[in-house]
């Protein structure tokens, strides 16, 4: 990275911002943190956005408005990746906008308000008709007691005359309420329902009329006001940009990084469209430097699993080639059924295509493991289980992970120490890299501790010869005086530490045998409904074994990727990843196709 200051004429500001914003490169720095007092007094000011970016925002707010009030008759994805903004849109946007926003107001306004005014008017006969028949209830139960009492006593009696007065009024009353809303004197409930199931229908007939016409208006203008929000909005950001500028009565002042790659080019560029003289800047504190990360494709796509825990530091290792390369692998051990894998490479292949609920670049990360899972499943011999053994007598290229799992414990404790020993080994070349010594050495040692306690077990259950016996001797000894050295005495817990990291990745099997037993409990239990209930049974066991397949596939997708990225962020991270990296944030348009 390389930290530069430009400085420019303030009349040409306006287009080394539109360029900086097209080439997308420069990470601008808010000079409102950063500028001493000094420069203040001498007159730069900071914080001042663009005098446009109040008219522009209203403009966004109308746009936004009229996008989300107008009925939706196209894709709105669709429409954005088809959009092709050219440097002549930006031409008189503002006045031009303003204009066309005036059209669509007074087209569209009137029948929105319109709408709502029927919106209000049909809820109130609705609460009229419920509150009608509500009320027409309860007189009719006043009248019924009315009765009852005459029927009862021929005498007079208060709680008759009592009950027939709150009777009038409440005749009285709703009798009112109905002259008001229908002008309607005679007290016919038939004929009143009947007016307000009339009326009602009269106001779905005009809304629907007034739908047609704001679908009719939303296809005329529904594409381009998706394009002057883009429009506005790159401008929006171009106005409010300035705000981190530092500004005299005369001059502008920027100040940002831009990738050592894209500096020559950047200043060659800006220099065609304006006389600035840029500054490279010596870079004091290597934690003010924003971190980009640059890794090929597809490998680039796990930057986001790695941005989950945060960034490396500047000039620190990035270890997203390791959650591309081990994480899938890991993943597809634990799963290790071909069916299940099978199932998850189509799903995340659909998704990524249809982009299906926004997930489409998320869905890319599930199709490495799924691959990796049918891999695993045919050395293991799992398809849903034992279902491939049952039916058609497949067998594992490998290993039965249930009948194995002696020889799997060491296999993946193996993996563990390979994987804890690279981690180790950046770490060492990380903290010599960076001068800190005695982290250096502690690292070095952790190793040897690993490496030669690893071949000492080895030996022990004979899977080594015993003429290695003084290396692993050797090396472990040696580890152990040197991470002391290092700690000051407190490098004895580095054995037990290092040695709970390794069992850790004795998970990659336990998750994997969990998977294939409940696989072939479910198969078992399958094959005992069919076998016991003749015909009806099949039909539960396809029942029972394809929801408890559903359930185990649910879980198979979770549960690895969950231990599959704990492995990497607390057992391997752990040796050298210290995070913190501020995120390389470049000034650039977001949009799909722009011609310059």
């Amino acid at each position: 990275m390389v930290k530069v200051q430009i400085i420019g004429l303030n009349k040409d500001r306006e287009r080394v911002v539109k360029k900086l914003h097209e080439l997308g490169v420069l990470h601008v720095e808010d000079l409102t943190k950063r500028v001493p007092s000094e420069l203040l007094e001498k007159g730069l000011e900071v914080g001042k956005p663009d005098e446009k970016a109040g008219e522009i925002s209203e403009l966004l707010v109308k746009v936004k408005g009229f996008l989300a009030n107008l009925p939706k008759v196209y894709d709105e994805g669709d429409i954005e990746k088809r959009i092709e903004i050219k440097k002549s849109d930006f031409e008189n946007l503002i006045p031009t906008t303003s204009s066309f926003l005036q059209q669509v107001e007074n087209e569209v306004t009137p029948l929105l308000k319109r709408l709502e005014e029927l919106n209000e008017e049909q809820k109130r006969l609705e609460e009229f008709e419920t509150n009608l028949k509500k009320k027409m209830k309860e007189l009719l139960s006043l009248a019924r007691k009315i009765e009852r009492r005459k029927r009862l006593r021929k005498r007079k009696d208060e709680k008759l005359k009592e009950l027939v007065s709150h009777l009038r009024q409440e005749l009285q009353s709703l009798l009112s309420v109905i002259e008001e809303k229908f002008e309607e004197r005679d007290f016919d409930i038939k004929k009143l329902s009947k007016k307000v199931k009339k009326k009602l229908r009269s106001l779905k007939n005009e809304k629907k009329k007034i739908l047609k016409e704001l679908e009719s208006l939303a296809r005329k203008y529904s594409k381009k006001l998706h394009k002057i929000r883009i429009l506005l909005e790159i401008e929006y950001q171009r106005a409010l940009i300035v705000s981190k500028f530092g500004v005299t009565k005369r001059l502008f002042l920027v100040e940002g990084w831009i990738p050592a790659k894209f500096y020559e080019t950047t200043v060659d560029e800006l220099k065609k469209v304006a006389e600035i003289e840029v500054i490279k800047l010596d870079i004091k504190n290597k934690e003010d430097v924003p971190v980009m990360l640059d890794n090929p494709q597809p490998i680039k796509e796990y930057e986001t699993t790695l941005k989950l825990i945060g960034l490396p530091k500047y000039g620190d290792f990035d270890p997203t080639i390791f959650l591309f390369f081990t994480f899938p692998i890991f993943y597809g051990m634990m799963l290790g059924d071909w069916g299940y894998g099978l199932i998850i490479l189509m799903a995340g292949l659909y998704f990524w295509k249809k982009n299906v609920w926004g997930l489409g670049r998320l869905s890319k990360l599930i199709i490495l493991p799924a691959i990796w899972s049918i891999i695993f499943g045919f050395l293991f011999g799992e398809f849903f289980g034992n279902l491939g053994m049952e039916l058609f007598h497949w067998k594992p290229l490998w290993e039965d992970r249930i009948e194995s799992i002696t020889h799997l414990l060491v296999f993946t404790s193996l993996i563990g120490v390979a994987h804890l020993s690279t981690g180790l080994l950046i770490g060492f070349i990380q903290c010599l890299k960076h001068r800190e010594n005695k982290h250096a050495m502690e690292k070095l040692g952790v190793l040897g501790i690993l490496i030669g306690g690893t071949i000492y077990v080895l030996i022990m259950m004979g899977q080594l010869p015993q003429s290695l016996q003084f290396v692993g001797l050797g090396l472990l000894g040696v580890g152990i005086v040197v991470t002391i050295v290092a700690t000051k005495g407190l490098g004895f817990l580095e054995i037990f530490g290092i040695g709970g990291n390794v069992l850790s990745y004795t998970r990659l099997l336990a998750i994997g045998v969990a998977s294939a037993g409940t696989a072939l409990a479910t198969n078992e239990m399958a094959k005992t409904f069919s076998s016991m209930l003749g015909t009806p049974g099949i039909l539960v066991a396809i029942v029972v074994g394809v929801g408890f397949h559903f359930i185990n596939l649910l879980l198979g997708i979770l549960s690895p990727t969950i231990h599959g990225l704990r492995l990497h962020y607390v057992e391997f991270f752990g040796k050298f990843f210290e995070g913190g990296g501020k995120e390389y944030r470049p000034f650039k348009m977001e949009i799909k196709k722009y011609k310059s």
